[in-house]
């Protein structure tokens, strides 16, 4: 059972990445169930521990399901290199070699911070469905969606908050599905994971045999060139939540409600979460390990949360959790003062 300390007797809590967590945090928290909470700082920090869990080596410090999704994702993203190369070569893939996509998996897994993106979105999904399973809230169409799809819009088709919202439901229907297979298309992927994914592709060339390194480098010069075309970061799911969350629908449902897990679902909440501490998405992910409760319910009421759904926002991550009333009730003004005191405190120590 977790319980959090009584805010009149403790440290400043502080908005910093899991890699720079408060002394006594665990920067790989695992929960009741197994599931890892928490995720790589921006340096892929924690890469050294996933690499080799990523790669087939599993040692159970980690719940086997994130791992294996991490894997999961890892031989896709590689699968579709795969099938950019060969069809670079314009030969349906009969020039290239058999372990290609193993050496792409290799790759792509020696990069820390492409694993930690990858293993942000699989706790992004493993907080999904157990929201799903255990709170009734739909993966797809939360309250908060399902309120923007209910309002009329004005202007044109395409530029008004109704089709925002529709566009978000469809890009979260098929974000859902490519995760119960663990599948990512790469246009799917952060413009930073996208750049590693295509330089990959470079690498790969230049570990070849020298007879075959100028084919390689050319084959990869048209792959990417052709990944580039059909990528539209700003057509993402990822972008369209950044877009709900700081307009049309999130003007409507106001920044506080956003905030509200059981509200908006786990996409919406994780994408106000980072936009409120200032966060990468993947870093504010380690804001819901049970080590940083305290934390989290001081972001939640900074923000204007009310105590109530603070406190249920904690209840659905962490049904065992016991938050003390004293620190659900503290003030938005003293939540955010306390805050500032901390990263006062970290810069202080870093300096």
């Amino acid at each position: 059972m977790v319980m959090t300390a009584d805010p009149r007797g403790v440290e400043p809590f502080g908005l910093v990445p899991n890699g720079n967590a408060p002394r006594g945090a665990d920067p790989c928290a695992v929960d009741a169930n197994g599931a890892a909470l928490s995720v790589p700082d921006a340096h892929g920090a924690s890469g050294a521990l996933l690499r080799p869990l990523a790669l087939g080596q599993a040692d159970g410090s980690l719940g086997d399901g994130v791992v294996a999704h991490v894997r999961g994702l890892l031989e896709d993203v590689a699968r579709q290199l795969v099938e950019a190369l060969a069809g670079a070569a314009h030969a349906g893939g009969t020039c290239m070699e058999g372990g290609a996509q193993a050496a792409f998996v290799a790759l792509l897994a020696s990069n820390g911070t492409f694993l930690g993106g990858l293993h942000a979105l699989a706790l992004e999904w493993r907080l999904t469905a157990r929201l799903e399973e255990r709170q009734g809230i739909d993966s797809v169409l939360t309250p908060l969606l399902l309120a923007a799809l209910a309002v009329e819009g004005e202007g044109s088709e395409d530029d008004t908050p109704l089709a925002l919202a529709r566009g978000l439901a469809g890009a979260q229907f098929r974000f859902c599905l490519d995760s119960r297979r663990m599948r990512l298309p790469l246009g799917e992927l952060p413009p930073d994971l996208f750049r590693i994914a295509l330089a990959a592709l470079h690498l790969h060339a230049s570990g070849l045999p020298a007879t075959d390194r100028d084919d390689a480098h050319s084959r990869a010069i048209i792959a990417e060139r052709s990944l580039r075309l059909r990528f539209d970061a700003e057509r993402g799911r990822l972008a369209l939540l950044r877009r709900f969350a700081g307009e049309g629908a999130g003007a409507a449902h106001q920044h506080p409600d956003q905030l509200d897990l059981t509200q908006g679902g786990a996409a919406l909440f994780l994408t106000a979460l980072a936009r409120t501490t200032g966060l990468a998405r993947a870093q504010a992910l380690s804001l819901l390990a049970p080590a940083r409760i305290g934390e989290l319910v001081l972001v939640l009421r900074a923000a204007g949360l009310p105590a109530a759904q603070a406190g249920g926002c904690v209840q659905a991550l962490h049904p065992d959790a016991l938050v003390p009333g004293a620190l659900l009730a503290i003030t938005p003004q003293d939540a955010a003062q306390m805050l500032g005191q901390q990263a006062a405190h970290v810069a202080g120590e870093q300096a």
